[in-house]
């Protein structure tokens, strides 16, 4: 697949999740315009069929997680009517990535925290009781990647981190990798 497609899919699902997640707004706000509210529609629905045409037989786009999640919540979020079929592919390929450890990844460990967080929020979009487990078990692989002072401190000793870096980073509340 070449890189102008995968990134004219990521496009998609991309500006399908948004147009989904403002098209509620836009349809009951009375002071948007009716072709603005009407050209939104259009854009879902051009989104949708293109996601739906580009789906591959096992569920997924570019057989990655991460991708098939973020097209599986736009196709969600869409309120159009034909998508569950496809919603519930791309489920049970995420599904299929689900691992011992809660992560949900490929075998090739690219990006597995980033991966796990989208299939997360995916699974939790779609909202199917039977995966609470794995959403469970999903959570606690991220919260454990977290790094706690007391493993900072402990990887400071193994990778002789200075201790103003540890302090540095401590010290910073939008830091993401503190727990």
């Amino acid at each position: 697949m070449s890189r102008k497609m995968a990134l004219s899919i990521i496009g998609a699902g991309v500006a399908a999740a948004t147009l989904s997640f403002c098209s509620p707004s836009v349809a009951g706000n009375a002071s948007v315009p009716d072709s603005l509210k009407n050209e939104t529609r259009r854009s879902i629905k051009r989104g949708v069929a293109y996601l739906l045409k580009s789906q591959d037989k096992n569920g997924s786009w570019m057989n990655s997680p991460a991708i098939s999640g973020l097209c599986a919540i736009a196709l969600h979020q869409s309120g159009e009517g034909n998508v569950k079929g496809a919603v519930d592919k791309a489920r049970q390929f995420i599904l299929e990535h689900v691992r011992v450890d809660g992560s949900i990844a490929p075998d090739d460990n690219m990006y597995i925290n980033y991966t796990t967080s989208i299939c997360l929020a995916a699974l939790a979009v779609i909202n199917n009781p039977a995966d609470k487990q794995v959403m469970r078990n999903a959570r606690q692989f991220i919260m454990g990647e977290q790094i706690t002072k007391e493993r900072l401190e402990r990887l400071s000793k193994e990778y002789k981190v200075y201790k103003q870096v540890i302090d540095l980073i401590m010290a910073n509340p939008k830091n993401t990798f503190i727990a």
